[in-house]
């Protein structure tokens, strides 16, 4: 354990550059697909709520529709060294850091994508379908074992 001193404000740049380096030293994990949860609508916009707990994301398969803008909140209930903080490779490995409580992202994605903690312990997928209302979730799970497969 331990982690660098000056894990602080300053440097920030050559910091991330660690982080991700150990990112990508570490098998890409695989993504657990028994929970599967559909985003509700509230007032137009989609929800969506995660766990952070020390077995990882629960649920870790997130489906949401296309277009619709997406308020997620991963809920830090046992935040630790592990993961404390995720990656969207998607999005150019932009990263987040969570705390004991709600942790929001608004996000309005187009494609499915996967999300990792921060050193590849644990990982999550999002898929993206034209209509929840009709959204097949054996076809969801090949979808995640198909990502799984890639890896």
């Amino acid at each position: 354990g331990g982690g660098c001193g000056g894990s602080g404000s300053g440097g920030n740049g050559s910091q991330n550059q660690s982080e991700l380096s150990s990112f990508f030293e570490n098998p890409i994990p695989e993504i657990p697909d028994t929970e599967i949860t559909l985003a509700t609508r509230v007032d137009g916009i989609q929800q969506v709520e995660v766990s952070v707990t020390e077995r990882g994301f629960e649920p870790a398969v997130i489906v949401i529709e296309k277009g619709v803008l997406l308020n997620w909140t991963f809920k830090g209930v046992e935040i630790n060294e592990k993961n404390y903080r995720v990656y969207f490779p998607a999005y150019g490995y932009q990263g987040m850091e969570f705390k004991e409580g709600n942790n929001t992202i608004n996000l309005e994605p187009e494609t499915d994508f996967a999300w990792y903690s921060w050193k590849n312990d644990f990982g999550g997928f999002v898929k993206v379908v034209d209509d929840l209302d009709s959204a097949d979730l054996e076809a969801i799970r090949k979808d995640v074992q198909l990502a799984n497969d890639q890896n």
